[in-house]
């Protein structure tokens, strides 16, 4: 396993609109021991035309088709099978991050220990707009987990050292039931990568405004039942922390 080779892990469908400024600010980092695999859950758009162009001049892209849409849980999980790299991050196919964001992180992981890091963030609109940035606690627990999502995945990277069995579940939210399994198992903190500014950038969809807050409802009723097992009062009152939370994070704020 390559001790300081990043595998970054791109999930893409029907991307065609945003994945080439997402695949570009990999390309941009300072930090330039990486490799991006990118699998395109068999996209009906250009989406893997351009993910072939751009695998075509850069060595360090790797790209899978599935012949079939099986979802993101599941192209995450195949990026993760081919992964042969300590540490692991995540970026979606309409997100994209500042150019030292990846060897902020890795100097942390190594100067810290700690085996999880993640950011602030900004959100942005379709036109890169800030709407807002989410400044997440220096620390997070498990614990702190049950009540928010702190943990954004786009700006997470973590040792796969420590997590080797570690694989994203096919349920609603399924970047924090990944999070959250990730501390329980570890049973320590994640600490945040200190930066003057936010590492990330996180499109705000017109999918994502609308809507489906009700389903994200019901997805994280889903996971405090089902994944985690608590009972209805305990659900109850966790759902509604992290709806509180959820509120506070689309606050506008400035950029």
């Amino acid at each position: 396993m390559a001790e300081r080779l990043v595998t970054v892990i791109m999930p893409a469908r029907n991307a065609a609109l945003t994945i080439g400024k997402s695949i570009q600010s990999v390309r941009d980092q300072s930090f330039t021991d990486w490799q991006l695999i990118v699998v395109d859950d068999a996209s009906e758009d250009r989406t893997y035309d351009i993910i072939k162009w751009f695998a075509a001049q850069d060595p360090r892209i790797r790209l899978l088709r599935l012949p079939a849409q099986q979802g993101v849980a599941h192209a995450r999980n195949r990026g993760l099978d081919l992964a042969r790299s300590r540490f692991v991050a995540f970026l979606d196919s309409d997100d994209t991050w500042e150019p030292e964001k990846l060897q902020k992180q890795l100097a942390f992981m190594y100067e810290s220990g700690t085996p999880i890091t993640y950011s602030a963030y900004r959100r942005v609109d379709a036109e890169g707009n800030t709407l807002g940035i989410v400044t997440p606690p220096t620390k997070v627990t498990w614990k702190m987990m049950l009540k928010a999502n702190h943990i954004g995945n786009l700006t997470a990277m973590y040792d796969r050292t420590l997590l080797p069995q570690l694989r994203f579940k096919p349920v609603g939210n399924e970047d924090y039931i990944f999070w959250i399994q990730a501390l329980e198992e570890l049973g320590r903190p994640a600490l945040a990568t200190p930066s003057d500014k936010p590492l990330a950038r996180y499109r705000v969809s017109d999918n994502s405004l609308s809507g489906n807050k009700l389903r994200s409802a019901r997805w994280q009723w889903q996971n405090y039942r089902k994944s985690l097992g608590f009972s209805i009062l305990r659900s109850s009152y966790y759902l509604t922390t992290y709806a509180i939370h959820g509120l506070l994070k689309r606050r506008p704020g400035k950029g």
